[in-house]
């Protein structure tokens, strides 16, 4: 299901078309917008150091193979390019903190259970797309049908990748997306940089 809310707010989110390349494999995608900073996440082909590129402000990251760079410093309500350089890839796209005004009217998509029919995904994220500008994503969960398969995370980011890079995405943990008999979504943790404000951080938050 799909839940299309259209609310005018003069916030547009810029779309940068950039060629995949190998050296970034997921993302880069958005996260944890606010008023001043945002969270951009890439996993590149290989562990080694990034950076992203805000305006004239460059926020290095140390070796990893996933990355999660806070980028702080920014303007409430302002729309943003950015770039992420890595594993000798530059991928981009763009984005809007959020407003000083807390009733300040928003777009934004809900969409979930993704999971497992990859053609039926992918026309969803075009038509996405196709809507214009959104101010965020929200989505339910259920990304993918296993959580514990590294193949079925690579898929979603595949397939969600241009509109991840362009949106700022609050994702949900779905039952699925959780690990096996344990239970546990150390992938769901690795993939997304969500606030660690409750007991049990990233699985729950607000």
């Amino acid at each position: 299901m799909t839940i299309v809310a259209r609310i005018p707010w003069a916030l547009a989110l810029v779309l940068l078309a950039a060629p995949a390349d190998a050296g970034i494999v997921k993302g880069p995608h958005l996260q944890d917008v606010r008023a001043d900073r945002v969270t951009v996440v890439w996993e590149q082909q290989t562990a080694g150091s990034g950076s992203v590129t805000v305006g004239a402000n460059v926020v290095p990251s140390s070796s990893a193979r996933v990355h999660e760079v806070v980028v702080t410093g920014l303007t409430p309500g302002t729309a943003y390019t950015y770039s992420v350089s890595a594993d000798g890839a530059t991928e981009g796209g763009g984005f809007t903190t959020a407003p000083s005004d807390p009733l300040a009217p928003f777009t934004f998509v809900v969409v979930g259970d993704n999971r497992s029919v990859h053609s039926d995904h992918e026309l969803v994220v075009n038509a996405i797309i196709a809507e214009g500008p959104l101010d965020f994503l929200i989505n339910t969960g259920d990304m993918v049908s296993s959580g514990s398969s590294a193949a079925d995370w690579q898929t979603f980011f595949d397939v969600e990748r241009e509109l991840l890079r362009g949106n700022v995405v609050w994702p949900c943990l779905g039952n699925l997306d959780r690990e096996g008999a344990s239970r546990r979504a150390d992938s769901y943790r690795r993939y997304f940089a969500v606030p660690a404000d409750t007991p049990d951080p990233e699985r729950y938050y607000a």
